[in-house]
């Protein structure tokens, strides 16, 4: 296949959306540091028109969507925080978003997890075995792998509702 040059990001990204005139996607794989997520974004800018967007990708910035309050002052209630003013979000009550992530993060991990869209924040819980008797631990803190693997679990909760909404669409159409 010929190696094709293009003069920035921007360039990229429109050759990118021609493409997908196409084909049904592109998988993009880069080392860190050669600018996956600006293209990303780049990508997404050339999808907004008006207020609509027709672009719902995974980067640095969706994963900063999230961000940890460790109570600190009374080390007990550790919870991710959910970013409310995102848009990324529109709706989370309402999806039961709980019972699309559990099937998903089953695969990959040993805990639970409650979304609270009132307070906007995850708390995590994880079932243990003390003496001989199952207990659950609430308000633990996981990992940051475990924590990423949550933030992906999510997003592709997202997907498959988006891919769910799209196959219905396009039955009656």
């Amino acid at each position: 296949m010929p190696v094709t040059n293009f003069a920035n990001l921007p360039a990229l990204a429109q050759h990118l959306r021609r493409e997908l005139e196409q084909k049904k996607f592109i998988l993009l794989y880069a080392y860190n540091g050669t600018g996956k997520t600006r293209l990303s974004v780049a990508f997404k800018d050339l999808g907004k028109s008006g207020d609509a967007r027709d672009t719902l990708y995974f980067n640095a910035f969706t994963e900063d969507l999230f961000h940890w309050d460790n109570d600190l002052q009374n080390d007990r209630e550790r919870v991710l925080k959910i970013n409310q003013d995102s848009r990324f979000f529109a709706g989370l009550g309402e999806l039961e978003m709980d019972n699309r992530i559990r099937p998903l993060l089953s695969r990959y991990a040993d805990f639970d997890f409650r979304i609270d869209t009132t307070e906007w924040e995850v708390s995590f819980s994880r079932e243990v075995e003390i003496n001989g008797t199952r207990t659950v631990v609430d308000n633990i803190k996981i990992s940051r792998g475990e924590k990423n693997i949550f933030i992906w679990c999510f997003f592709l909760a997202i997907m498959e509702f988006v891919a769910a909404i799209i196959r219905c669409t396009s039955r009656w159409t």
